[in-house]
């Protein structure tokens, strides 16, 4: 049995808490959060205990795995005092908000290191999966482009993404760690833009809530990512890999599979909730990938490198945006 703490109990700690509760390898022994009632309902729930320190937590010799689900920015201190506490560590993504920071972390002692994972949940997701199978069969051919379009409903606030580090380290790094999957070369430069258009709160933060970037290899393939936090008909995912013998792709998922056609038209159901509904399974199969990994010794399979690597892209892009300049992405 792996004994568990779970440290941030917001929309994405209650997914792995639940994913935790329903594996019965693991043991969630504690959820913390410095905001006492979060914690306390969702312990009480789970039949955990709740704790408002995370240090406390890390330090209690019982737990064996940490769950770092808090803001982008305490990422990195929070994973290296558990790390050092002789914890595995499941971190969500970013791996961190300051860049620097990161690349000390993972590049500073490469051991300690490997004791993280990074939460990238589309890797484990089905369709996502047979998309890079089938590019990577080499069937269709070289990749030439690759086009992504993510686009979230309308927000209620802006407040749930106060700590998220931005669109480009939020929202835009899991397209790019798809981008980066897909393709055999490294991404060595980007150009992108960034506007506020559906909420004036984001440019009052610093943020964007529009955003493309457009990355090249040095064979000049490129992959271009457009990213919206205002969709009005629902959650849209969609990647064309466009080869030298073909197309792959995937789109987004609709509710149901309904539809009418009359005088008026063809009607569907809308696309599928948010990321939450569209990739619940996705989620629980990289909670179970997680234990199976610490169960049987082996590296975790998105490392805290894949975490910076994929940092280092959003890091380049947002500050493109910001000079209205290609960047270049060195190694």
């Amino acid at each position: 049995m792996i004994n568990v703490a779970l440290i941030g109990s917001g929309r994405i700690g209650r997914i792995h808490a639940a994913n935790l509760a329903k594996d019965p390898r693991a043991s969630l022994r504690v959820i913390c959060d410095v905001q006492p009632e979060s914690s306390r309902i969702m312990a009480e729930r789970y039949g955990a205990a709740f704790s408002t320190s995370p240090a406390e937590v890390i330090h209690d010799r019982a737990i064996d795995a940490v769950f770092v689900c808090t803001p982008a920015h305490t990422h990195i201190d929070l994973a290296k005092l558990a790390v050092e506490n002789g914890k595995y560590v499941f971190c969500e993504k970013p791996i961190d908000e300051d860049l620097e920071k990161a690349r000390r972390f993972v590049e500073g002692d490469p051991t300690k290191a490997a004791l993280v994972m990074i939460g990238f949940h589309r890797r484990y997701d089905e369709s996502h999966r047979r998309l890079r199978q089938a590019v990577e069969s080499g069937a269709r051919g070289q990749i030439e482009q690759i086009i992504i379009n993510s686009r979230d409903p309308e927000l209620d606030s802006y407040a749930v993404l106060a700590n998220t580090g931005g669109i480009f380290r939020d929202m835009m790094m899991h397209d790019i760690d798809q981008a980066s999957l897909l393709l055999s070369e490294r991404l060595v430069g980007v150009f992108a833009r960034g506007s506020c258009l559906v909420d004036p709160t984001f440019a009052k933060n610093g943020d964007f809530d529009n955003a493309v970037a457009t990355f090249w290899t040095t064979n000049g393939r490129t992959c271009t990512i457009v990213n919206s936090r205002r969709s009005l008909f629902g959650f849209q995912q969609v990647i064309e890999v466009y080869c030298s013998g073909g197309t792959v792709s995937i789109g987004t998922q609709p509710e149901t599979t309904f539809s009418t056609r009359d005088e008026a038209g063809e009607h569907r159901a809308k696309p599928r909730g948010h990321f939450l509904e569209r990739y619940q399974n996705a989620y629980q199969v990289e909670c179970q990938t997680f234990i199976d990994s610490i169960e049987s010794g082996k590296e975790f399979p998105v490392s805290a490198v894949d975490g910076l690597r994929a940092l280092e892209l959003a890091d380049a892009a947002d500050r493109s945006a910001r000079l209205g300049q290609p960047v270049t992405i060195k190694e």
